[in-house]
């Protein structure tokens, strides 16, 4: 009832005056259930809300007033929507079906902890005009890598970035050439790192912003960009570690990373990274698999990183926006290609934290090698606060996407693959895995703690392994962890000479646990723990002999894995993992 009434009221208007208009006073809401109900060829001054219109007709438009639009669609089979005064603000997407809009510097694209308005595929000359384009980025204090989709040219100042902040702030810019391979928890800053303290830079650059109190929304004013975008990416000759550039999102709309990458595969590896602020990790994405909250959905706003290995451009076309929505801060649902791959996803928490770092490993149909291949494999980027984890390749190269060569026949598989940890401090952490595609030619995969000698079976469906770190140093060495296929336990006496107290009936079925001390000590103190780290039985062995075997009560605990500390003639000793069936 209400959209007919409207539909005659506009008609008899426009039938007594030569040039009309729809006039929306302040407070006042227009709600159009379906869009194209309600189409406008004549001006428009709004100054309340209006959800769904279509500026439509062949003649000049003009669009005033300060007002709120949720969806504006643009369809006229010739003249020029205008906005020449106020300011309409978008909330949610600018449709370019025909014709053309020139903004005027009187249109905003809002950007709220709910998402971004978008301006979504259009062709030909569909856009002109200077549009303020907000970027929500909020009070964290965490990294969050940010962008503006205006023409290259346009420059972003120092200082007005600085007045949307009410207290201190950290924004740097990016230099491939600068860049000394330092990443994560491992090394200095890495000095492709550029603060940006005054001056200007050019909309293609990415920012990355830290900290501050902020009043609104960051905002810019620009033409922005449509039609086919060419970003050159750099690379300096001469070190291996160049090629990595911090670009920007070109388009005011969610993008495809899938349908990008396949148009663009000269000096290009195929991986997309983005610093992650919900979990102080990267995120990365490569051939349907990633880690953290970045898919193939490059997020409208979003900077990111890319890996060139020379001298190239990256070309990105209205086509490839989408309207799928990216991760954001939930793990999403699996993509299309996990089905029929052999991938597991790992996960390094430490307790009470609410992150942790991932890394995915999978071997499969892909011609992938066991190095690294540009189209399959993701660099690891390190972390900048919380344990890091990675996948160690055999030459030293660091992943947090691994993709190795297909896998044989369970009869005949039995390769390692390391696995790194870093930023390490002493606690309670567990490595928790998820299966995302079943193990092909049914591969069994294990978990092994070079430490504790345990090996935990990770080809099902999900586990988690819980562990300590302690004062001894080989319980944070980076190299404790590793994968291994089809694993054969052996026996732990001649496995492990290193180690200078075994502990041989593990699992035990009763309360006993027997100790095998391979060293002479006075005195061999042990505590059982566990897995929250609460102590629950204590004991002391003297005179305690090498090759003499010794049992320890764990007490009426239930079933389940604890940890044996000890502490031998007053020096900390490896930490135990013990199993109680």
């Amino acid at each position: 009832m209400f959209k007919q009434l409207l539909s005659i009221s506009i008609l008899l208007v426009f039938s007594f005056v030569t040039k009309a208009q729809l006039y929306i006073t302040s407070g006042e809401t227009i709600t159009v259930s379906t869009s194209g109900d309600l189409v406008l060829q004549e001006d428009l001054n709004n100054n309340g809300t209006i959800i769904n219109l279509i500026l439509g007709g062949s003649n000049a438009q003009n669009i005033l007033g300060v007002g709120i639009i949720n969806t504006l669609i643009i369809n006229k089979t010739a003249g020029t929507a205008t906005g020449t005064g106020g300011m309409q603000s978008i909330t949610n997407t600018i449709t370019p079906t025909a014709g053309a809009l020139n903004a005027g510097g009187y249109i905003t694209l809002l950007s709220t902890v709910s998402g971004s308005a978008t301006i979504t595929q259009g062709s030909g000359s569909y856009l002109s005009g200077n549009i303020i384009v907000q970027r929500y980025v909020g009070n964290s204090i965490q990294w969050r890598m940010v962008g503006f989709p205006f023409l290259a040219a346009t420059t972003l100042a120092e200082s007005s970035l600085a007045g949307f902040y009410t207290s201190g702030y950290a924004a740097n810019t990016y230099n491939e050439s600068g860049d000394n391979g330092a990443y994560g928890n491992g090394g200095t800053v890495n000095a492709g790192w550029n603060a940006f303290t005054s001056g200007t830079i050019t909309a293609n650059k990415g920012l990355l912003l830290s900290g501050g109190v902020i009043s609104s929304p960051i905002n810019f004013s620009g033409t922005v960009n449509t039609g086919t975008q060419s970003i050159a990416l750099s690379y300096t000759t001469g070190n291996t570690n160049k090629g990595w550039n911090l670009i920007v999102n070109p388009y005011a709309s969610n993008i495809n990373w899938t349908t990008i990458q396949s148009n663009n595969t000269t000096n290009l590896d195929n991986a997309i990274y983005r610093y992650d602020p919900n979990t102080t990790a990267y995120a990365s994405y490569v051939n349907a698999v990633h880690t953290g909250n970045q898919s193939n959905v490059i997020e409208n706003g979003a900077g990111f990183f890319v890996h060139s290995t020379g001298a190239t451009s990256l070309s990105v076309s209205e086509t490839d926006k989408t309207n799928s929505s990216p991760l954001a801060s939930l793990f999403g649902v699996q993509p299309i290609g996990y089905q029929d791959k052999s991938i597991i996803k790992l996960s390094l928490v430490k307790q009470g934290e609410d992150y942790g770092d991932e890394v995915i490993v999978r071997w499969g149909v892909d011609p992938a090698t066991d190095n690294f291949d540009g189209k399959y494999d993701a660099y690891d980027m390190g972390r900048t606060t919380g344990a890091d984890l990675s996948v160690v390749g055999k030459d030293g190269t660091v992943y947090s996407i691994f993709h190795g060569s297909a896998l044989q026949t369970k009869d005949k598989e039995q390769r390692e693959i390391s696995l790194g940890i870093k930023n390490i401090a002493e606690g309670n952490y567990s490595i928790n895995t998820n299966l995302l595609s079943a193990m092909y030619a049914g591969n069994d995969v294990f978990l092994r703690d070079h430490y504790t000698n345990q090996t935990t079976l990770i080809s099902t469906d999900s586990s988690s392994y819980a562990f300590m770190v302690t004062s001894d140093a080989l319980s944070s060495s980076t190299n404790r962890f590793s994968i291994a296929l089809n694993y054969k336990a052996v026996d732990h006496n001649t496995a492990n000479n290193n180690l200078p107290v075994l502990l041989l009936n593990n699992p035990s079925t009763g309360n006993l646990f027997t100790l095998y001390s391979k060293n002479n000590f006075n005195q061999l103190q042990w505590e059982i723990v566990d897995a929250s780290g609460r102590s629950l039985q204590t004991g002391l062995l003297s005179n305690v002999l090498k090759a003499s075997t010794h049992q320890i009560n764990a007490g009426n605990t239930n079933h389940g894995s604890y940890f044996i500390k000890l502490n031998g003639d007053g020096n900390a000793l490896p930490v135990l993992k013990a199993i109680k069936n």
